[in-house]
């Protein structure tokens, strides 16, 4: 199936590799973003190893570094919540195709009665 109005004649995937490929990207931003929380946990070490064990920093300083992982931690959220979001979408497509699919072989089973 080629896409109307489109200049290039890429084909559009099928629905289950539409899917798959949707799948795939959702795994690879999770383990990005796994990626990031763990560089974040290092940085939270760091802070607490050189800043809390000496007793040498302010509670300005720290109420600066708790609102850095406050932002942190919110952008991470909503990426998350984003990821969820087409997963649940990608689930819904993929249910939608087989829906279609199955209503397609009850009425070919219908007509053949």
């Amino acid at each position: 199936m080629v896409i109307k109005g489109d200049a290039s004649t890429t084909p559009v995937p099928p629905m289950d590799e539409a899917i798959s490929h949707l799948i795939e990207s959702i795994t690879s931003e999770e383990n990005a973003l796994s990626s990031l929380l763990e560089t974040e946990a290092g940085n939270i070490r760091a802070f607490c190893e050189e800043k809390l064990a000496e007793s040498g920093s302010t509670a300005g300083e720290i109420i600066q570094f708790n609102h850095s992982i406050i932002q942190f931690m919110d952008s991470f959220m909503m990426a998350e919540w984003m990821l969820l979001k087409k997963l649940d979408t990608a689930l819904q497509l993929d249910q939608g195709d087989k829906n279609v699919a199955l209503g397609l072989y009850e009425g070919v089973e219908s007509q053949t009665r």
